[in-house]
């Protein structure tokens, strides 16, 4: 497998990085009958530098009557937290060691020395679970921080402003679809290491993308991918995830308008959100932020 493609699907799934101000990200209507989306793309990490946020993009939030977000992370209970870890730890007794090559292992630790990881508690983490933790140790070393990201901002705001809150999906549903990844999390964690010096790249890839509110650039770079990884990835995180998203905006009961933050690479393509409202008898028409 290439190894620059594999850095761009898993990175535009974990961000889709914005490094200046004044940026542009695109913000969509929606309207059938007497309903009103606004869907915002979303980053997942960001600076200082993000903010403010457009101008309309604040508006059509203060407009809106409620806030939908992939997951509301505000509140996670004890019994979820457990279903987690459950998902992203190894069996029982079982160690890192035992389940990845030797010279894998030894490549993991030089890695996590690097990123200041502690290999004691990554020795019970699943592969494919490290892959993510490598990456996201990356961003906060060239300056990232999750707090930052677009999704936090707007549950903050919804928190301030006494804003209804809705999840498209549970925290568990998301991480179980994540732990798909574990068939190829040997492959994964292997790329993860190798690409890390070259995925600075990668992000100012995707940056352009998402400041100029070109959603369909995020897909061509997913979509350099042929291998059988990236497919999955694109099915099971992508596709299937905007199918079920749809069915619960589609079924939205209060009328009026609602405010939809999801990953901007979930708005793209033939398979994204904007196009499958279109086809559910929406008019979609994209604001200049």
């Amino acid at each position: 497998m290439k190894v620059l493609p594999y850095r761009n699907w898993l990175t535009l799934f974990l961000v889709c990085l914005p490094l200046v101000a004044q940026a542009k990200p695109a913000l969509w209507q929606a309207q059938r009958d007497d309903q009103t989306l606004y869907l915002f793309g979303s980053i997942h990490i960001g600076t200082q530098k993000l903010y403010p946020l457009p101008q309309k993009a604040l508006e059509a939030f203060k407009q809106s009557h409620q806030l939908w977000v992939e997951v509301d992370t505000r509140h996670i209970s004890a019994r979820t937290r457990g279903k987690i870890k459950e998902l992203i730890h190894l069996k029982p007794g079982q160690k890192l060691a035992q389940i990845i090559p030797t010279s894998l292992y030894q490549r993991l630790q030089t890695k996590a020395k690097q990123l200041h990881l502690s290999m004691t508690q990554l020795d019970t983490i699943a592969p494919w679970y490290i892959s993510i933790i490598l990456n996201q140790q990356f961003y906060q070393k060239l300056g990232y921080d999750s707090s930052l990201g677009i999704d936090h901002y707007f549950l903050s705001l919804a928190s301030q402003t006494h804003k209804p809150v809705r999840s498209l999906e549970s925290v568990t549903a998301q991480f179980q679809v994540l732990a798909k990844l574990r068939k190829d999390q040997v492959q994964l964690l292997h790329q993860s290491i190798e690409t890390h010096h070259a995925m600075k790249k990668t992000l100012h890839e995707i940056v352009h993308a998402w400041r100029s509110g070109q959603e369909e650039k995020l897909i061509e770079l997913l979509n350099e991918d042929p291998s059988n990884i990236a497919k999955d990835f694109s099915n099971d995180i992508l596709k299937q995830r905007n199918r079920q998203w749809l069915r619960k905006l589609t079924q939205i009961k209060t009328p009026g308008r609602q405010f939809v933050v999801v990953g901007a690479l979930h708005l793209g393509g033939p398979d994204g959100l904007v196009r499958l409202l279109q086809k559910a008898g929406y008019q979609v028409k994209k604001i200049s932020a």
